[in-house]
């Protein structure tokens, strides 16, 4: 396509249409292929961002999630059984009186659910209103939704008010999950929601990371945390070899349900 020059909206057409064909694009490229700054393409990122063309990544943007791929009620309604034996495992780490962070995943309405059943006297901080609706008929429980941006993909807040509030609290433990779990650590597409994960597991003593064998696989666009920062992994499934040394040489523990 050259260097020549384009106006905003041509900028515009030409990112959405290299995003139907691959799934993100980084901003040195983009400042390259158009033959503007790098502050420039910044701008034209966040000004797609708002208008809900694309979502922001690190160093660049990422397609949106395909019209076919299941939201975070689709999610939670498949394999049922695995994510159950993964949140009563978890499960086993929470004792009453906890603060807990809890993430916008699907295995993560389970564990609420459990949680709901099962414990009393939580503190519980999370982003996901389906998280906070599960824990809704226990009155034992203090929910503290996050504010911010309302995400209806996954049911949940997300953006810098929301990572930032976070900052004001400290927890005993973080439930999350992730897309892909790699030899390096859990991994998102959404730069969005890997800040938040990686500050919710930053803000806690402790990480259990919850993930079914589906996860096992390629990484996704950014990585969340390294290894290290995980106390515990759950999973439906003994991981594959490399992953499994990988996990056991960080230090985390490695449990299958």
């Amino acid at each position: 396509m050259g260097t020549r020059k384009r106006n905003w909206q041509q900028r515009w057409l030409e990112i959405s249409q290299m995003l139907r064909h691959q799934p993100v694009v980084q901003i040195a490229e983009l400042a390259t292929l158009f033959g503007v700054s790098a502050e420039t393409v910044r701008r034209d990122i966040d000004g797609m961002a708002e208008q809900g063309l694309l979502l922001r990544s690190y160093g660049g943007a990422a397609a949106l999630q395909t019209a076919n791929e299941p939201d975070l009620a689709q999610r939670a309604t498949m394999l049922v059984e695995e994510r159950q034996r993964m949140a009563a495992e978890a499960l086993q780490l929470v004792r009453d009186g906890d603060v807990l962070m809890i993430d916008a995943s699907a295995t993560c309405v389970h564990f609420a659910g459990m949680l709901a059943l099962h414990r009393e006297r939580l503190t519980i901080l999370t982003n996901s209103f389906a998280v906070a609706n599960a824990l809704a008929d226990n009155p034992g429980m203090e929910v503290l939704m996050l504010p911010g941006r309302f995400d209806a993909h996954e049911n949940a807040s997300l953006g810098s008010l929301t990572t930032e509030y976070l900052q004001n609290f400290q927890a005993d433990l973080c439930v999350s999950s992730c897309g892909a779990m790699t030899e390096e650590g859990p991994t998102e597409v959404n730069s969005e929601v890997a800040s938040l994960k990686r500050t919710m597991i930053h803000r806690s003593r402790y990480t259990a990371l919850l993930v079914d064998h589906s996860k096992f696989g390629p990484g996704k666009l950014e990585k969340v945390c390294p290894l290290s920062k995980v106390r515990h992994v759950i999973s439906d499934t003994a991981p594959h070899p490399h992953l499994a040394q990988a996990i056991q040489a960080s230090g985390a523990m490695m449990v299958v349900a």
